[in-house]
């Protein structure tokens, strides 16, 4: 009996010793880890919870515009959201040159191909670039000649550039620009371009011809009218046409064949169907209205192609 006595007492002490340790954690030969407490803080229940956003079903239809069209095509990307709600329009603007090599390159892609003029379409044509039957012309466009803001030299006709005060003409390169292989076209219809032709300098790109007339580089230059309206510019620069140069007078339409804007679909794009409604669309009265605010013309035949008058022109 006694030696269950001191075995039970025995017992206890052990017992109170090791939960004197547990409760210490510092002197005692055993601790625990304090429990980390879990969240389980609920949402609030009139919170909404993010839905998945729906993929994008619109069929993407990229289309090259020229720098002389950027304005009218920005307007047309907002209507056209209406009237095409099941295709995604998208817009590249370059330089019409620029944009012609790049495509010939393999540098820059697309579905439609607009242009001003035809030199850059049967560049894309002879590369086998262009869909066949494709081609739509959208607008039209018409000649002006310009000088300097003040005019010093007092121009007023294309014969006026024959003076001798009249140092430099510019206009852009005719063996690749439309407008420069028109232009080229009408001064040689004139009689004027053996004579003119020392006078002529030319800048890099089409887009630089206000560039030329700003510095003083050049004392006029043939432009298409509507470039005095645009007013994109390639380096994001505000348009300074305007302000820096006057419309003299309109070339006489009987020097130059009539003068398009066609548009047609590349040959790689993914979206055939899509890029025809596309292009119908653009050849439509609704972007007709749009394309007139930029001083463009309807198209008085929608699939003419603009040829030169003289046999010998390029």
């Amino acid at each position: 009996m006694t030696a269950r006595l001191a075995l039970g007492v025995a017992l206890l002490l052990t017992l109170s010793i090791l939960a004197g340790g547990c409760r210490s954690g510092a002197s005692g030969t055993a601790s625990v880890e304090p429990m980390v407490e879990q969240s389980t803080t609920a949402e609030p229940a009139d919170q909404p919870r993010e839905e998945p956003s729906e993929p994008d079903t619109r069929v993407p239809v990229k289309v090259l515009v020229p720098c002389g069209l950027a304005s009218g095509f920005r307007d047309i990307s907002v209507q056209i959201r209406e009237d095409m709600p099941d295709i995604r329009f998208l817009t590249k603007v370059v330089p019409v040159v620029e944009m012609t090599d790049k495509v010939l390159s393999g540098e820059l892609s697309g579905d439609v191909f607009t242009s001003l003029g035809y030199k850059e379409i049967e560049r894309l044509e002879a590369a086998g670039k262009l869909a066949r039957n494709s081609l739509r012309n959208i607008a039209q466009f018409r000649l002006a000649l310009i000088a300097g803001k003040t005019n010093p030299h007092g121009v007023k006709c294309l014969e006026d550039l024959l003076r001798p005060e009249i140092e430099h003409v510019t206009m852009p390169p005719p063996h690749e620009n439309s407008v420069g292989y028109y232009t080229q076209d009408v001064l040689r219809n004139a009689g004027l371009w053996e004579k003119l032709e020392p006078k002529i300098v030319y800048p890099a790109t089409s887009a630089e011809v206000i560039k030329y007339m700003r510095k003083g580089w050049a004392d006029a230059a043939v432009i298409y009218d509507t470039c005095l309206i645009e007013t994109y510019t390639p380096t994001g620069e505000p348009k300074m046409a305007r302000s820096t140069v006057d419309k003299v007078a309109m070339i006489d339409p009987s020097l130059h064949p009539r003068m398009y804007a066609p548009a047609g679909i590349l040959v790689d794009t993914k979206e055939p169907d899509a890029a025809y409604r596309v292009i119908e669309y653009l050849a439509s009265e609704k972007c007709m209205v749009v394309f007139e605010k930029y001083s463009f013309i309807p198209p008085a035949d929608p699939t003419e192609r603009s040829e030169t008058i003289s046999s010998s022109s390029g």
